[in-house]
């Protein structure tokens, strides 16, 4: 494994619980993992407060609207194949 593979793979693994601590799909110890990591990590930090802002655009952009919905379920079919893809090529 190259030092370019490791680094994307714990990469990936960063973001995903990134944003499940975002989506608050994290149980309670992975939150106080996250936030503790948060604290000495500057370039997590950094992605944190970049999806955090992101998530809250998204959320004040659409809180007054309702998506249709066969775009929803575009949505989340979308979603779906791209967290497949990410695991399969994390593997």
């Amino acid at each position: 494994m190259t030092r370019e593979t490791s680094w994307s793979q714990s990469r990936l693994e960063s973001l995903e619980r990134i944003y499940a601590f975002l989506d608050g799909e994290a149980n309670d110890e992975a939150i106080l993992a996250i936030k503790e990591h948060l604290q000495c990590c500057p370039e997590c930090e950094r992605e944190y407060k970049i999806e955090a802002l992101m998530k809250e655009l998204v959320r004040r952009s659409c809180c007054q609207e309702q998506a249709p919905q066969d775009l929803a379920e575009r949505i989340r079919a979308r979603i779906t194949v791209e967290r497949t893809r990410i695991t399969y090529h994390r593997e």
